[in-house]
């Protein structure tokens, strides 16, 4: 097939009402897709499970630090900001 900037006028109408009648018979179909991206599967979602669940409610990241879970090289705030937080 030859590029559109090539076709005559006639050929370009006539091209024109052919997607016509295509698009009108696919559209006359009434299908519903569903074609947004980022829905993730049930399998990929309990894969997360884990990550959604390893901290309990009463744990956070600063105690996970002063648990040896994290290495000590978080900012000069860290004191400060562990000192603030309530134990539980």
């Amino acid at each position: 097939m030859k590029p559109y900037i090539e076709w005559t006028k006639e050929e370009l109408v006539a091209e024109k009402a052919r997607l016509e009648q295509e698009f009108a018979e696919v559209k006359a179909k009434g299908l519903n897709l569903n074609i947004s991206r980022g829905k993730p599967a049930a399998a990929q979602l309990d894969l997360t499970e884990g990550m959604l669940t390893v901290l309990s409610k009463n744990e956070c990241l600063l105690h996970l630090r002063s648990k040896q879970v994290l290495p000590h090289t978080l900012s000069k705030d860290y004191d400060a900001l562990h000192s603030s937080y309530p134990e539980g």
